[in-house]
């Protein structure tokens, strides 16, 4: 996750890389594995420095789209990659638990449809906020298959928060 976002993508430079330094993150030896809190902190510090005109929760979801866009360049993205042109939005949307946990294990998710193209992904734990950060990320997928989704936020509640999913 951090290297597709900040190695890939942002490439961050001078007081973005000092800050990301100072909460945990340091660009130039990018190790396999964070604590939740220091994602937390680093994705803070992307809003600030790159989004700082944006509320916290529209910053998190621009950067869940550039997060995507260079996680697909990694060696783990790639895989995703390769299958993704082969999902319908269906397949996509129900794979997405599955997905998700390649980056952050601690995250528990469900989808329950509602119609044939609107379903809600549940995500429990560990921050409600991730949310917007993976909102920002199904729909570049979706994107990538063809569709225009409408994500929505909600329900967020502590640790566990929603996303209606539509197309």
């Amino acid at each position: 996750m951090f290297e597709g976002l900040y190695v890939r993508v942002l490439k961050p430079q001078g007081a973005f890389q000092a800050d990301l330094l100072k909460a945990g993150f340091d660009v130039k030896a990018v190790r396999p594995e964070y604590p939740m809190d220091v994602w937390v902190a680093c994705l803070d510090v992307t809003a600030r420095h790159l989004h700082p005109s944006h509320p916290r929760p529209a910053a998190w979801r621009r950067i869940g789209r550039d997060f995507i866009t260079g996680f697909l360049d990694t060696i783990a993205g790639r895989l995703v990659a390769v299958a993704l042109p082969f999902l319908s939005p269906k397949t996509f949307v129900d794979r997405c638990p599955r997905f998700m946990r390649l980056g952050v294990r601690e995250l528990v998710s469900r989808v329950e449809w509602q119609e044939p193209r609107r379903a809600v992904l549940t995500l429990e734990g560990p921050h409600a906020l991730t949310a917007f950060l993976i909102a920002g990320v199904v729909e570049v997928c979706l994107e990538r298959l063809g569709v225009t989704p409408t994500i929505t936020p909600s329900s967020l509640e502590g640790p566990r928060s929603q996303l209606v999913i539509a197309w």
